[in-house]
């Protein structure tokens, strides 16, 4: 289940930066690009990428408890 968990949110994450990368948004690799990413997506004017900034979150949460709790 933590392999499954990391692996969703990883999954999730490198997808949500593809999509920010393409619609001209710049990500970073520094130390708080998870929120970054969850924050950009959340700023939005469209539902929709807000609703993934909140599920981004969940999963991060979760992955973050599977990896260290």
């Amino acid at each position: 289940c933590r392999c499954a968990i990391g692996r969703a949110y990883y999954a999730a994450y490198n997808v949500a930066v593809a999509f920010l990368d393409r619609i001209g948004f710049a990500t970073t690799n520094t130390h708080n690009c998870h929120q970054a990413v969850q924050y950009a997506l959340n700023q939005s004017s469209n539902a929709s990428l807000r609703d993934v900034s909140t599920y981004l979150n969940t999963l991060h949460v979760e992955r973050r408890l599977a990896d260290y709790e």
